[in-house]
């Protein structure tokens, strides 16, 4: 019965997040409930085995490293070319706090993931220059699952392409492109989860990319052109 309810709770947050793939609240919270459903145990302890294989993760892990979230007003005091300004802005763009989200009872490692995953996401937004828009979450989800074997991407992934489909058709391929690319960035850079971004928002954003093999910038910066690190939703 618990788990035909948390089945019911999942089917209806995938059908508001179908509706609106910008809703990362929803994202989070259906990765811990599916996270909990007994016909995906199998799964779930293999995410978790490959990620404690990563050292710097595990280590994250086992010293339960929970970072209180910047304020907007720390932020505002870091160096103009920061990762922490340009993180900044990206919030008040797009009217973000980044203190949304709850903390979830971590009791293991997959809790832990989906904590992690939420308090760094628009970090990961600023670093992989990937906007707010439908088609940068889906960059955001392809690059994600570059980096881990994530079935929940794979479905937002699936989910916001269709949307673009529908709504924008002529738009299909080159979001379809833009995912691919995202993947293939998310392949190559240095395993994000096991970095503790929330320590480096002084860092030039700049060198902190080049650092973790993001050397190329995303295609939602590509395509609005110009210089710096700005971050505008197209």
């Amino acid at each position: 019965m618990i788990d035909l309810l948390k089945e019911i709770n999942l089917a209806i947050k995938s059908m508001l997040l179908q509706r609106n793939p910008a809703r990362t609240d929803l994202i989070f919270d259906m990765v811990r409930i599916a996270g909990g459903l007994e016909k995906n145990r199998k799964s779930v302890e293999q995410v978790e085995t490959a990620l404690l294989e990563n050292i710097d993760f595990r280590n994250m892990w086992e010293k339960q490293y929970l970072p209180t979230p910047p304020t907007k007003t720390s932020l505002a005091k870091m160096p103009s070319d920061s990762i922490g300004r340009a993180y900044l802005q990206h919030l008040e763009t797009n009217g973000l706090d980044p203190n949304f989200y709850r903390a979830p009872k971590i009791n293991r490692v997959i809790d832990y993931l989906s904590y992690r995953l939420y308090n760094v996401h628009d970090i990961w937004h600023t670093i992989l220059t990937y906007d707010a828009s439908i088609v940068g979450e889906i960059e955001v989800q392809a690059f994600t699952l570059g980096q881990i074997d994530s079935p929940i991407s794979i479905f937002l992934i699936t989910g916001g392409l269709y949307n673009i489909l529908r709504a924008t058709p002529e738009k299909s391929k080159e979001s379809f492109d833009r995912v691919v690319r995202a993947y293939e960035r998310g392949k190559k850079a240095k395993f994000f989860l096991g970095v503790p971004l929330e320590e480096l928002l002084q860092e030039d954003v700049a060198a902190m990319r080049a650092q973790l093999n993001m050397d190329e910038i995303g295609d939602s910066y590509r395509i609005i052109g110009g210089g710096g690190v700005r971050l505008h939703p197209q």
